[in-house]
């Protein structure tokens, strides 16, 4: 557990969405916010997940330039999960990634 007197601070989000993948996808290919850099077809939780490695533009919520790792999940027509995280430096980019992958990895899904 992290104290409350740490220095450590990871911008990384998980946000639970009634949006369908596509729509959830779109603004990312749009290029608005986000370069994207890779991009991978995978599962997260026994369900199809799209993995985007970023850079911010001028546009983005977050400084221009910063590295995102990103996680869309697909849970069917109508939900998708984005976990994201985002780093303004190489080391800062590593260490956030290291544990959007785990999230991505670990993360399980209840109910219907």
């Amino acid at each position: 557990m992290i104290g409350d007197d740490s220095e450590a601070n990871f911008p990384i989000t998980l946000t639970h969405l009634a949006a369908s993948f596509p729509d959830t996808l779109a603004p990312y290919e749009q290029g608005t916010f986000a370069e994207i850099l890779t991009e991978a077809d995978l599962t997260a939780g026994g369900f199809r997940a799209l993995r985007l490695e970023t850079r911010a533009t001028d546009a983005a919520m977050v400084m221009p330039g910063s590295l995102g790792i990103t996680y869309i999940v697909d849970l069917g027509p109508t939900w998708t999960v984005i976990i994201e995280g985002t780093g303004e430096s190489n080391v800062e980019y590593a260490e956030v990634k290291a544990i959007v992958d785990a999230m991505a990895g670990d993360i399980v899904f209840l109910g219907e």
